[in-house]
């Protein structure tokens, strides 16, 4: 389900300044140098600077739970909301206002909120955590990390989102990478409205996007695979929303420990491990630009050859896919020219079962069988085979994997010389036209067409007997 149109409804004229004023921003916390901020590596005006974004991305770890073990009274922590874990009493007050949250999503099944809604928080002072980090440069956000109780709920995140946005000026342009911003971005706005005073956030829809990780959006449905993807969303760049993922890889190995630890003592602990991993961020920065700068000029110029070539041969339907791009750009609303326009097709199954009944139909009209296999094993014999050769062309010539790869070889061998007995029998003008290709008898099988009917020349494919059979 996407937004409503109206869902954000504060313009660029009612922004405020951020709740925290930079200056009380603590010392403790580190930002990524690279990323855009208007108080010293942006042109002015900023708000015109179309390629100066700001990349966030959030996420939860279930890994990094905490049992009922001692109580903020015996055990509180040194440095609350000085660092990178909110502040614990007014996150508390808000979490006592939201017990009886439910999400429910009508996109896909996702696990975030079926977990928040299940009895794992049994036994567990915290389920895990939720953090919100800069997309671009991996940095863990100042008073961007918080507990979760019951597991992903909307409640959660928004406080959290509100409280590393507090260091965030607000004319800066953003955009958020989340595994479901399809429903987490619904009414986003009037429950940031709804925050504690000190948290409090308002977005205005100008300056803000929303898109799911790379890695994630392939289990949504199609509508949110297009409106939240990463590789159509204006400025995103290469850009993949999964560096939060890294971070909970980094800090996984303390989760044994954290797990069985007071709650001031555990967010010490982790304050200190972010702030390492900042650090180690930081100094790695120039390296890091450097790699990311070399590979963007290799890949500009291929990319650039390829979409150069690609506009020459389609010339005619340049200006109107120009005119679509543009107008989509310009406003949201407008039709997306990334939006596929298919119809429904059969499905490898369907096909399948319209071939067996087809064989009963030929059968039961005397028509003899040209073979004990049928048509219909034949080509999913076929298929099976191209993807056995597409597997094993995708596998790396290292001297480790050769050996690995030896047994792979071996079958693909004995498929295909199978292959070539049943297409004998099924189409042997396509057999006839396979010797005439003069292929190398060294050329592994890998590299060796399968000549299935869709891929034979037309005049080839008319005398195929299996073409006519098929027909």
């Amino acid at each position: 389900m996407e937004p409503e149109p109206d869902a954000y409804t504060i313009s660029l004229d009612d922004l405020v300044e951020p709740a925290l004023p930079e200056a009380e921003t603590p010392k403790a916390k580190r930002k990524s140098v690279a990323a855009a901020r208007t108080d010293s590596n942006l042109p002015a005006p900023p708000e015109d600077q179309g390629l100066y974004t700001q990349f966030f991305a959030m996420d939860a770890c279930f890994a990094l739970k905490r049992r009922l073990i001692s109580n903020d009274y015996r055990d509180p922590p040194l440095s609350s909301g000085m660092a990178y874990m909110v502040e614990w009493e007014p996150y508390r007050q808000h979490i006592l206002t939201i017990t009886d949250e439910k999400e429910i999503t009508n996109c896909s099944d996702f696990a975030a909120l079926d977990y928040a809604n299940t009895k794992f928080s049994k036994g567990y002072a915290a389920t895990g955590v939720a953090a919100g980090v800069c997309a671009r440069h991996e940095f863990v956000q100042p008073t961007g990390v918080g507990d979760l109780q019951r597991g992903e709920r909307f409640g959660n995140m928004d406080y959290i989102l509100g409280a590393f946005l507090r260091h965030v000026n607000a004319l800066l342009r953003k955009i958020f990478s989340y595994d479901i911003a399809c429903q987490w971005s619904i009414e986003l706005e009037q429950r940031l409205r709804r925050l504690p005073e000190h948290v409090r956030q308002h977005l205005a829809s100008e300056l803000v996007q929303f898109a799911v990780p790379k890695m994630h959006i392939k289990g949504h449905i199609l509508p949110c695979q297009i409106r939240y993807s990463l590789a159509l969303l204006l400025g995103a760049g290469q850009t993949d929303g999964e560096g939060i993922e890294r971070l909970w890889a980094a800090i996984a190995g303390v989760a044994g420990s954290t797990k069985v630890s007071g709650p001031g003592t555990r967010s010490d602990q982790l304050d200190d491990h972010w702030q390492f991993w900042n650090w180690q961020k930081l100094v790695g920065m120039a390296e890091t630009l450097r790699r990311r700068l070399s590979n963007a000029e290799v890949e500009l110029e291929r990319q650039e050859m390829a979409f150069t070539a690609f506009c020459v041969e389609q010339a005619e339907h340049v200006p109107r896919w120009l005119e679509l791009v543009n107008a989509f750009e310009a406003d949201n609303h407008q039709p997306n020219p990334y939006e596929s326009k298919y119809n429904d097709g059969m499905t490898e199954a369907e096909v399948r079962v319209q071939l067996d009944e087809q064989d009963k139909v030929d059968l039961a009209n005397g028509s003899a069988p040209l073979h004990d296999v049928p048509p219909t094993e034949f080509i999913s014999f076929g298929l099976g085979a191209g993807g056995r050769s597409a597997d094993l062309k995708k596998k790396k010539e290292k001297t480790g994997e050769k050996i690995k790869l030896k047994p792979a070889r071996k079958k693909l061998k004995k498929r295909y010389q199978r292959w070539r007995e049943l297409q004998a029998t099924y189409m042997p003008s396509a057999a006839l036209y396979f010797n005439q290709l003069n292929i190398d008898p060294e050329t592994r099988p890998k590299n060796i067409p399968l000549l299935l009917p869709s891929a034979l020349p037309p005049d080839i494919a008319r005398r195929s007997r299996l073409q006519d059979r098929l027909a």
